[in-house]
């Protein structure tokens, strides 16, 4: 079967929709930032002072807690590390900071250059104090370090009879196996005599 003249449809020139261009970055509509450099891209913290950054979590922890928010609505861990570089002396250098448009400027943006200021005039977070393990634990601890009884009532700051009633109540409750060692020999042979008189 062969055609012997080309259908109406097929010899008219196609309709063919073409792809509208895009405008152009300098044409868009709104501030362009600047193109960060790559190290920051990938997220290696360049010339961050470890303290600015600590000091800065210190006030984006306390304001998320004040508003009831999380932490990373106040500001992003990618934002802070970034204010730590640029550190912005004003609102308009403060929106140059990836992560601050407008409404993020105006509500903490007086807050962050009033904290910037503070850490330049001294101020540093907060230590937070190491917690002290338990009594108990330390003395647990301190008997496996290989520690004699005199020696955990110095480490401790507490009277011998103090350290020795605590280890007594430890191996009562299960918490620390006896250590015959514990014990001056004479005093054990008197107790173990004294408890098989007594048939215990």
């Amino acid at each position: 079967d062969v055609c012997v003249s080309e259908p109406e449809w097929l010899s008219k020139p196609a309709d063919v929709e073409r792809p509208k261009r895009r405008r152009s970055a300098s044409l868009a509509a709104g501030p362009v930032r600047p193109r960060r450099p790559e190290s920051e891209e990938k997220g290696v913290a360049a010339d961050v002072d470890p303290e600015l950054r600590e000091y800065l979590r210190e006030w984006r922890r306390a304001t998320a807690k004040q508003q009831g928010v999380p932490a990373y609505v106040v500001m992003h861990d990618s934002s802070l590390e970034e204010l730590c570089r640029i550190r912005p002396g004003s609102l308009s250098e403060l929106l140059r900071v990836s992560g601050f448009g407008e409404r993020k400027t105006e509500l903490y943006g007086q807050q962050i250059l009033d904290a910037l200021g503070q850490f330049r005039n001294g101020a540093r977070a907060t230590v937070v104090p190491e917690k002290k393990p338990k009594p108990a634990e330390e003395t647990i601890r301190l008997l496996a370090e290989g520690r004699t009884l005199d020696e955990i009532a110095e480490i401790r700051g507490r009277q011998r009879a103090t350290v020795v009633s605590m280890v007594a109540d430890l191996v009562e409750q299960g918490d620390l196996q006896f250590q015959p060692g514990l014990v001056d020999y004479e005093k054990q042979v008197s107790i173990e005599a004294a408890c098989a008189r007594l048939g215990l």
